[in-house]
C-alpha cells in the first residue's frame, strides 16, 4: 500500500531518524516494514557521524543484584523490588532523572510508592487527564525532580542539561502481543519462513529501546547514566549484544561490569561519573544513605556459609541440622513456613548418603530435596534432566534470588557459557549443576568430572530412563558410566511411577541394593478430569469434526478468560497441523515437539513464558518442558498409549494449587495411532539393516561420521525419534561407538574486529577465520547463521576445527558463538558382534508389545468404559496402587456431571465450518509461494499441483503409492508431512478436486503460472511442470487481501 500510494508516486524520498537501525540487521528490519528492500540500493543508506560522545558521556549500567527480574511469574516482585530502588537510587542523585515503564499499571506503583517515600522531591506521573506538556514543562524547570511515563514518553521528552541526568529503563518496551497489527505481522514472518522473534519483536523493542535510551543525550555538554533493571538482558549474551550493540555508543568497562555485582560498587561507580557535572562529596553519600547498603548484599551465600552443613549425615542426626535447612529454605522461598514430612524424608536419605528413589507429585517441592543439600554442602550435585526449559527456569530462580554457585550445561548455550561452567566446576565455585542428557556424551564434561568433587548425582524425570517406556532417554543409561564403580550417591526423581517402572528406574541407574524409596500420594485435588467421547452425555464426538468443535469450545473460554492452555496430540504431524487450524481459527497459539530445532523451541518457550502465546499444541515428554504454573486447561486431544503417560502431562496443570481442567477429548479411530506406535515401538530387523549399510557407507572402519540424525534417518527410513533407540541397540552390539556431539548450526557474533583478531591467533587459526569471514559472512557488524557441515565442506576443513575455533573465541570473550543444533559423531567399529538379529533379540519383544497392549487397554477403559458409579480420579490412583481418601468438589465428570466448566456457556453458534472461515484460493496461492522455496533448498524440488493438492487436502499417503521403494517412500512422506500447509484445507468439500480447479482458475488469471523442473534421479531425467509465482499473484499475498470466490 505505501508502495502504490507513495514511493510509486514520488521521484525521491528521504527517510531519516535516530533509530533506523538495528544491530544485526542495519537498516533492513526498517525497510522490509516499509516494502523498501528491493528499491534502496545499498549506497543510498547513509549512516550520519554521532554528534555526541557517547562512549565517554553516557554509562551504561545493567544491575546484577536485583533478586526478580520481569519475566513472567516474577513481575509483582519485580514491580516491589524496582520501587524500592528507585527510592534508594532517586536519593542518592536528588532526582534528575525520567523512568520509563512499558506498562501503565506498573508505573502508576511505582509512582505512588515514590511519592510517599520521596516527599522532598516532586514526582511527575502520567495520570489519567494531566496534559504531558504541562509534565515535561514542569520537570524541566524543577531540576531536582523525577518524571516516569510509558510509550509517549519513550520518544517525546526533550530536556537538555542537569535536569535529566539518569534515565531509568524498566525492561525491553515490547508491543503489545495481542494487537491486531502485531498478530498479523507476525503470522506473515512465520508463514515466510521468518523468525517471529528475531526478525520482528526483538528489532521492533531494541529501535523502541533506542528511542528511550536517546532521551539522555539532547546537547554536547550532557553528561549521565542510563540503567536498565531487567536484569535478563545482562544474563543472555547474545540477546544482549543485538540490543546493545544497536546503540549509539555507551560507556561500560570493565570495572562497571565487576561493580554492578551489589549495589554499594555500582552507585560509587555513577558517584565517580557524575563528578565533573556535580562535584559532591560521593563517598559521604554512600554512607549517608543505609539503604545503599543494607540490600547491597542479601548475601545468600553468606547464610549458605553460615548453615553449611557437613557432607554426609547420619538419619538419626538430621533433626539436628533441620534448622539450618529450614533457615535457607526462608530465604529462597516467599511464605515459607516448613517442610512436608516426605520433604524431610527425602533430604535425611540424600544427605545420609543413601542412593534415593523420590516419586512425589507435581507441585509437592521434589526440586527442593536436592537443591538444600546441594546448596549447603560443600562440592558439586550434578542434576541430569531432560527438560531445558525447566532446567533453565530453576537455574534462573536461583540466581534471581542472589546465588552464583548454580548453573546449566544444555544445548543451545554459548561455547563461553559452556566453558566457563566446566571451568567454574573444577575449581569448586559451584555447588549446583544442572545437565542435559545430549551433554552426557560430551569429552569435556567427561575431563571436568574427573577433577571435579562430585558429592551428588541427581537423576530428575527419572522415568526417562525406563527402557521403551513412552520418554525412554537412552543417554541417561549412560549415567553410571561417567563415575564408574565409585560413584557419588544418586537420588532419583519423578512425578508418578508404578511399581514396574520404580523398578526399571532403579535397574537403569543401579541404584545400589536397599536403596530409600520417598512416596506419597500422587493425587493431585485441583486437577478435574473431563472426557468427551462417543457415549459422554455432553458434547459427545461422533466423528473427527466433534473433536475439533469440542476442543474450540474450550479454547473460546480460554481466550474468553485470557487464560493458559497446552494441547497435547499423539504426532508431531498432528501438533503442527492442529497449531495451523487453529490459527485459522483465530487463536494465537503455537506447536512445540522434538522435531523442532533447538532455538525455535526456545523461542517457542520464551514466548508461551511472558503470556505473548497463551496455547501451546505438544507432543508428550516434550510439551512437559514447558514449566509454567498458571496453566489451567491440559487437553488431550489424541489418547495417550498409557496412564502414566496421561498423568504425567495432564499434571502440568494447575501447579499454583488453583483449580484447572485436564480433559481427553476421545474416538475410536485415534488407537490407530498408538496401535500403529506399539507395532513400530522397536526398530525392526530391516530398519537396523538399512542403519548398518549406511553407516557402512558413509564411514569405513574405524572413521568418524558426522551427520545430521534428520539425515541419518531420511537415509535409512528410521523413524527419527527411534533413531536413538536403534543407535543404542547397535552400540551395545560393538558395532558403532557414539562420541560426543557436534554443532551443526549456531549463531556467531563476533565482538573485535576481523584484522584484531588475526593479530592475536595463531596462523592456521587466523587464516580459517578469515576463510569464514569472506566465505560465510562472519563479522562484528551483525550475528550470522552459520551452518557447520556446509561450511566446512564449502573450506575443504573438518568441521570440529570450525567448533573449535569458536569455541576458544567464545571462552576468551572475542566471540559470541551460540551453537543450537547438534549433529551425532559415530565411530564405526565392525559388523555387530553376534549380528543384528542377536541385538533385536535382546529386546524380549513379544513380552514388551504385549505389555504395551495391556497398557493402551487400561487407556481405553478410563476415556469409554468407566460410567456412572464410577470416578476418575479412583481408576487414576488405583493404577498407582493407590485410593481416594477424599473426593474433592468437583471431582471428574463422572462424580459430577454437572460440573461447571468455563466453556458450559459457549454457545455453538461460534463454531461454524471450517471453510466458512478461510480463503481457499488465498491459502492456496500462499501454499504456491512455499513451494517455490523448495527450489532453493538442498535436494529438494517444487511439487506438482497434483502433490500440492493432496498437501493441502492432508492426503500424503496419495502421494507416496506410486513409490516402491520402502525407504524412499518413508523419506517422501516425512517430507510431505512436514509442510507447513500440510492439511490446512482437510474437509474443503470437493477435496483435491475442488483444489486443482482453484489452481486453474489461478492460472487463468494470471496469479500463477506452470514453470518446467528438470534433475536427475540416479541414470534418468526427470521433468515435470509446477506452479509458480506471478509478479500479480505476489501483490496479492502482499496485500493480504482474500479473493472471495
Amino acid at each position: 500500500m505505501l508502495a502504490e500510494q507513495v514511493f510509486d508516486l514520488a521521484l525521491a524520498a528521504v527517510l531519516t531518524s535516530a533509530t533506523l537501525t538495528v544491530a544485526e540487521s542495519g537498516f533492513g528490519f526498517f525497510l522490509d516494514r516499509l516494502g523498501l528492500s528491493q528499491r534502496v540500493a545499498p549506497e543510498d543508506l547513509v549512516r550520519l557521524p554521532k554528534e555526541f560522545n557517547y562512549e565517554e558521556q553516557v554509562l551504561l549500567a545493567l544491575p546484577a543484584y536485583l533478586k526478580a527480574s520481569a519475566r513472567y511469574g516474577e513481575m509483582q516482585q519485580f514491580q516491589e523490588e524496582m520501587a524500592r530502588e528507585l527510592e534508594c537510587l532517586l536519593r542518592y542523585t536528588e532526582g534528575r532523572a525520567l523512568v520509563l515503564h512499558t506498562a501503565r499499571n506498573r508505573m502508576e506503583y511505582v509512582a505512588q510508592r515514590l511519592e510517599r517515600a520521596l516527599t522532598h522531591l516532586p514526582i511527575y506521573w502520567q495520570q489519567e487527564g494531566t496534559s504531558v506538556n504541562l509534565l515535561k514543562e514542569e520537570f524541566e524547570s524543577r531540576e531536582e525532580s523525577v518524571l516516569l511515563g510509558v510509550r509517549s514518553f519513550w520518544e517525546g521528552v526533550d530536556v537538555p542539561g542537569p535536569s535529566l541526568s539518569y534515565v531509568v529503563i524498566e525492561k525491553l518496551p515490547f508491543p503489545v502481543p495481542t494487537d491486531p497489527v502485531v498478530e498479523a505481522r507476525r503470522e506473515e514472518l512465520r508463514a515466510h519462513g521468518g523468525n517471529e522473534w528475531m526478525d520482528y519483536l526483538l528489532p521492533l523493542a531494541t529501535i523502541v529501546f533506542k528511542q528511550g535510551f536517546g532521551r539522555l543525550m539532547r546537547q554536547h555538554e550532557d553528561r549521565g547514566v542510563v540503567l536498565f533493571l531487567d536484569k535478563r538482558l545482562r544474563a543472555d549474551a547474545f540477546y544482549r549484544e543485538i540490543v546493545l550493540q544497536s546503540l549509539p555508543g555507551y560507556k561500560r568497562p570493565d570495572e562497571l561490569i565487576e561493580a554492578e555485582e551489589e549495589r554499594l560498587s555500582l552507585y560509587r561507580e555513577i558517584g565517580r561519573h557524575m563528578q565533573p557535572v556535580f562535584p559532591w562529596d560521593w563517598e559521604g553519600r554512600l554512607e549517608r544513605f543505609p539503604c545503599i547498603r543494607e540490600e547491597a548484599l542479601p548475601d545468600v551465600e553468606r547464610l549458605l556459609e553460615a548453615h553449611q552443613l557437613p557432607e554426609r549425615i547420619a538419619p538419626e542426626e538430621y533433626a539436628k541440622y533441620r534448622s539450618h535447612l529450614i533457615a535457607v529454605a526462608g530465604e529462597l522461598i516467599p511464605g515459607f513456613q516448613d517442610f512436608r514430612p516426605e520433604q524431610d524424608e527425602a533430604m535425611r536419605s540424600i544427605l545420609s548418603g543413601e542412593d534415593t528413589l523420590v516419586v512425589l507429585p507435581t507441585g509437592s517441592g521434589k526440586s527442593l530435596t536436592f537443591q538444600l543439600p546441594a546448596l549447603l554442602r560443600h562440592g558439586v550435585t550434578l542434576v541430569f534432566s531432560p527438560l531445558i526449559a525447566l532446567m533453565r527456569d530453576q537455574v534462573d530462580r536461583l540466581r534471581d534470588a542472589g546465588l552464583r554457585q548454580v548453573d546449566y550445561i544444555v544445548s543451545g548455550q554459548s561455547g563461553a557459557h559452556r566453558d566457563e561452567v566446566y571451568r567454574r566446576l573444577v575449581r569448586g565455585e559451584l555447588r549446583l549443576v544442572y545437565i542435559a542428557p545430549e551433554r552426557i556424551r560430551d569429552p569435556a564434561l567427561a575431563e571436568a568430572l574427573e577433577h571435579a568433587k562430585i558429592i551428588q548425582v541427581v537423576v530428575d524425570e527419572a522415568h526417562c530412563v525406563h527402557m521403551w517406556g513412552p520418554s525412554f532417554r537412552p543417554d541417561f543409561l549412560k549415567i553410571p558410566e561417567l563415575f564408574g564403580d565409585d560413584r557419588p550417591p544418586l537420588a532419583a526423581l519423578t512425578a508418578t511411577a508404578t511399581a514396574e517402572t520404580r523398578h526399571a528406574i532403579a535397574k537403569g541407574l543401579r541404584l545400589r541394593p536397599g536403596f530409600h524409596l520417598v512416596t506419597k500420594s500422587v493425587d493431585r485435588p485441583e486437577l478435574k478430569f473431563l472426557v468427551y467421547g462417543p457415549h459422554t452425555p455432553s458434547e459427545r464426538i461422533i466423528s473427527k469434526r466433534d473433536k475439533l468443535r469440542v476442543l474450540l469450545k474450550i479454547l473460546r473460554a480460554v481466550q474468553q478468560r485470557d487464560e493458559t492452555a497446552i494441547i497435547y496430540t499423539a504426532t508431531v504431524r498432528e501438533a503442527e497441523h492442529l497449531a495451523r487450524v487453529l490459527e485459522l481459527w483465530g487463536f494465537t497459539v503455537r506447536a512445540y515437539h522434538g522435531r523442532m530445532s533447538a532455538q525455535n523451541r526456545a523461542d517457542v518457550e520464551e514466548l508461551f513464558r511472558e503470556d505473548i502465546v497463551k496455547i501451546i499444541v505438544a507432543t508428550k515428554a516434550f510439551g512437559m518442558g514447558i514449566d509454567k504454573a498458571d496453566v489451567r486447561y491440559v487437553i488431550h486431544y489424541d489418547i495417550p498409549g498409557d496412564l502414566e503417560s496421561y498423568f504425567q502431562e495432564a499434571g502440568r496443570a494447575g501447579r499454583d494449587g488453583r483449580p484447572a481442567y485436564c480433559v481427553l477429548l476421545f474416538h475410536p479411530s485415534d488407537l490407530g495411532t498408538q496401535q500403529y506406535f506399539i507395532r513400530t515401538a522397536f526398530p525392526s530387523l530391516s530398519e537396523l539393516r538399512s542403519l548398518v549399510q549406511v553407516l557402512q557407507i558413509r564411514a569405513g572402519h574405524g572413521e568418524v561420521l558426522l551427520t545430521r540424525p534428520e539425515d541419518l534417518a531420511l537415509e535409512s527410513g528410521v523413524d527419527l525419534e527411534r533413531l536413538d533407540v536403534a543407535l543404542h541397540l547397535l552400540e551395545e552390539s560393538g558395532f558403532v561407538h557414539r562420541l560426543a556431539n557436534f554443532t551443526l548450526q549456531a549463531n556467531v557474533l563476533l565482538n573485535r574486529s576481523l584484522p584484531w583478531l588475526q593479530e592475536r591467533l595463531a596462523a592456521d587459526q587466523a587464516s580459517l577465520l578469515r576463510q569464514l569471514a569472506e566465505g560465510q559472512g562472519l563479522s562484528d557488524a551483525r550475528g550470522t547463521p552459520l551452518n557447520l557441515l556446509e561450511a566446512a565442506a564449502s573450506l575443504g576443513v573438518s568441521p570440529l576445527q570450525i567448533d573449535a575455533l569458536l569455541t576458544s573465541l567464545s571462552a576468551k570473550g572475542w566471540a559470541v558463538y551460540r551453537p543450537w543444533e547438534r549433529g551425532y559423531a559415530l565411530k564405526v567399529l565392525g559388523q555387530p558382534a553376534d549380528g543384528v538379529e542377536t541385538a533385536l533379540g535382546r529386546l524380549d519383544e513379544s513380552r514388551l508389545r504385549q505389555q504395551l497392549r495391556h497398557n493402551l487397554k487400561r487407556m481405553v477403559r478410563y476415556a469409554d468404559q468407566l460410567g456412572p458409579g464410577d470416578c476418575r480420579r479412583a481408576y487414576i490412583l488405583k493404577h498407582f496402587g493407590e485410593e481416594v481418601r477424599e473426593h474433592p468438589s468437583p471431582c471428574c465428570d463422572l462424580c459430577d456431571p454437572q460440573m461447571a466448566v468455563p466453556w458450559k456457556g459457549v454457545p455453538s453458534e461460534e463454531i461454524a465450518a471450517l471453510p466458512l472461515t478461510v480463503d481457499p484460493a488465498y491459502m492456496v496461492l500462499r501454499a504456491v509461494e512455499w513451494n517455490e522455496i523448495l527450489r532453493r533448498e538442498r535436494e529438494r524440488s517444487p511439487y506438482s499441483a497434483n502433490t500440492l493438492a493432496q498437501i493441502l487436502m492432508g492426503d500424503a499417503y496419495s502421494a507416496v503409492q506410486a513409490e516402491p521403494d520402502p525407504v524412499r517412500r518413508a523419506q517422501r512422506l516425512m517430507r510431505l508431512e512436514a509442510s507447513p500447509f500440510y492439511g490446512v484445507l482437510q474437509g474443503m468439500r470437493g477435496g483435491a478436486k475442488a483444489i486443482m480447479q482453484v489452481l486453474g482458475r489461478l492460472q487463468r488469471e494470471g496469479y500463477i503460472h506452470l514453470t518446467t523442473v528438470r534433475f536427475a534421479a540416479g541414470d534418468r531425467d526427470v521433468e515435470y511442470e509446477a506452479p509458480a509465482l506471478t509478479e500479480k499473484g505476489k501483490r496479492q499475498i502482499q496485500s493480504g487481501q482474500y479473493f472471495g470466490w
